[in-house]
């Protein structure tokens, strides 16, 4: 008699009861492709045997039910890979956190460190905040907007490394090139003849967007990127978004005290500006790893959706 009782060649799953225990299964995918092997795919199973829990052995003592025997079997191969899964989307949360994080700090970095850099060449007034802080809330915005649409078109985080690779060099040799672009917006203007009150104002902001929009766009575009690459399933979108919000603010708030208490008293502000190149580098090699790690499941989805 098989599991069910119902002969040798009848069982649910194609296997008979002596075999039962020990068969290769690793999941319910494997009992019906055995199922339709055999031919018994369709059997329909006697409600009274089906809710049957156990039954009574010639000595009093219980068998398991057909429902027990018949139960897909998990190998510790299996619950170990399970597992794994687990431990790879807690790490990849992780890893996404980490990265806004430090994308953020960049950011926050290079907009109070550069509001000083620019003190120099159009001191230190309420212009040149202003000037600063709306520039770079500019790059922001576009770079949120933009980063979003390209998640969408590439999904895959590989994309970000040569945007990051180009804002990091650009950063980093921000004290060798920029002083000539605000030397030539300075010495515009006739030395022996009073700058304009609407110049006053506007060259402070031509001055930091020269210098300081196109890292900060850039940075700015890894939060909504990752938020797309990350969340690979809907179901993990929230989650995914509350993280990266939360992560890319933390690391803004830690380059505001960063720079102000520590950065600007023990380093030079082009030793900062390097610094702050080679981060940015370090995230373009960073969303390579990440892609590796990510973008086989990304790609596996991308086809199943132009394929249907």
């Amino acid at each position: 008699m098989n599991c069910l009782g119902y002969g040798e060649s009848a069982c649910c799953c194609g296997w008979p009861e002596d075999r039962h225990r020990r068969a290769p299964v690793f999941g319910q995918r494997a009992l019906t492709s055995a199922a339709t092997k055999n031919g018994t795919a369709g059997l329909t199973v006697p409600p009274a045997k089906a809710q049957r829990d156990v039954s009574t052995k010639k000595g009093g003592g219980k068998t398991p039910s057909a429902r027990t025997l018949c139960a897909p079997y998990q190998s510790p191969f299996m619950g170990w890979l399970t597992g794994m899964a687990g431990l790879n989307w807690g790490m990849v949360k992780v890893a996404t956190a980490l990265f806004v994080f430090l994308g953020g700090f960049a950011i926050m970095v290079l907009e109070i460190i550069g509001a000083r850099y620019l003190a120099k060449d159009f001191g230190g007034s309420f212009y040149v905040w202003i000037s600063q802080i709306g520039v770079i809330l500019i790059a922001m915005a576009l770079g949120y907007a933009i980063g979003g649409a390209l998640a969408d078109r590439f999904q895959r985080a590989r994309f970000l490394a040569g945007p990051l690779a180009l804002a990091g060099l650009f950063t980093l040799l921000i004290p060798n090139f920029t002083p000539r672009l605000l030397d030539a917006i300075v010495m515009r203007h006739p030395a022996d003849a009073e700058i304009p009150a609407i110049w006053v104002k506007l060259d402070p902001v031509l001055g930091s967007a020269l210098v300081f929009f196109l890292p900060c766009f850039v940075l700015a575009v890894i939060s909504p990127y990752m938020i797309r690459v990350a969340a690979r399933r809907i179901e993990r979108v929230g989650t995914i978004s509350g993280l990266v919000y939360a992560a890319s603010t933390g690391g803004s708030i830690a380059g505001v005290f960063a720079s102000g208490y520590v950065f600007i008293d023990y380093m030079t502000i082009s030793a900062i500006f390097r610094a702050t190149g080679v981060l940015t580098l370090f995230l373009a090699a960073m969303s390579l790893a990440m892609d590796a790690w990510l973008g086989a499941d990304g790609e596996g989805k991308s086809r199943e959706r132009r394929g249907s």
